[in-house]
C-alpha cells in the first residue's frame, strides 16, 4: 500500500471517529460550569465542524459536495437529538454555527490546496 493509500484510509478513519464522538459528545449532560463566557458553545461548535469539514476534504476530496451535505445533515440531526435529552435544547443558532464551521473547513481546505498556508 501506497504512502498517499495509507493517508486517506488513515483520513477516513480520523473523519468517522470523529463525527461519532461529536455526536456522542454533543449529547452528554451539559456542564454549562465550565464555559468560560457566554455563547461560548457556539465557538465550540464552530471549531468542531471547521475540522470535521477540513478532515472530511483530506478523506474523500473528490466528494465535498457530498460531504458538505452530510455534516450540514449531521450538525441537524445533533439538534434535533438535543431536544430528546433531559438537560439540552434544540438552538438555531447552534446550527447556524454548525454551517459557518464547515465553511470555514471547506475555505481552509482549499486555501491548503492553493498552496496559500505553506510557507
Amino acid at each position: 500500500m501506497s504512502l498517499s493509500a495509507r493517508h486517506s484510509v488513515l483520513y477516513k478513519v480520523v473523519f468517522w471517529v470523529m463525527c461519532l464522538a461529536i455526536f456522542v459528545l454533543a449529547l452528554l449532560p451539559n456542564n454549562s460550569s465550565s464555559i468560560a463566557f457566554p455563547e461560548a458553545d457556539k465557538l465550540l461548535h464552530l471549531m468542531a465542524f471547521a475540522g470535521l469539514s477540513f478532515i472530511g476534504c483530506l478523506a474523500h476530496p473528490y466528494r465535498i459536495f457530498v460531504l458538505t451535505l452530510f455534516l450540514v445533515f449531521l450538525g441537524g440531526a445533533i439538534e434535533v437529538a438535543q431536544g430528546f435529552t433531559t438537560d439540552r435544547a434544540r438552538e438555531l443558532f447552534d446550527f447556524f454555527a454548525d454551517v459557518v464551521g464547515i465553511g470555514a473547513g471547506l475555505m481552509t481546505y482549499r486555501l491548503s490546496q492553493r498552496g496559500f498556508l505553506r510557507k
